[in-house]
């Protein structure tokens, strides 16, 4: 996977992504029929959340749902949309449409 900043405001955030062929991931996701794995998306996305000041914040998946299949070869877009100060939803888009989206919820320390 490779990816960049695409552009940034102040509650929303895009970021290009790649899906390279040659991902070991697809050797065994599946052979013949290769998909990213959804653990593999919503880590993807977990990624991108904002940061706050303790490095050991977790998160909590509210929702999540995975609606197309993401595939080698895609050219795709992880956006995050802040909700509210600790909810945050995002998604996977393409040329294709959505391919997954899901509210993440920042746990209380």
């Amino acid at each position: 996977m490779q990816n960049q900043p695409a552009s940034e405001s102040q509650t929303e955030t895009s970021t290009k992504l790649f899906v390279s062929h040659d991902m070991a991931i697809f050797g065994g996701h599946f052979p013949g029929n290769p998909l990213v794995p959804a653990a593999l998306q919503l880590e993807w996305m977990l990624e991108r959340l904002p940061k706050g000041c303790d490095a050991h914040e977790s998160w909590t998946v509210k929702n999540a749902k995975f609606l197309k299949p993401l595939q080698p070869g895609t050219e795709a877009q992880i956006l995050i949309r802040e909700s509210d100060a600790s909810t945050f939803k995002a998604s996977i888009q393409s040329e294709a449409g959505t391919h997954s989206m899901a509210t993440f919820t920042r746990n209380a320390q």
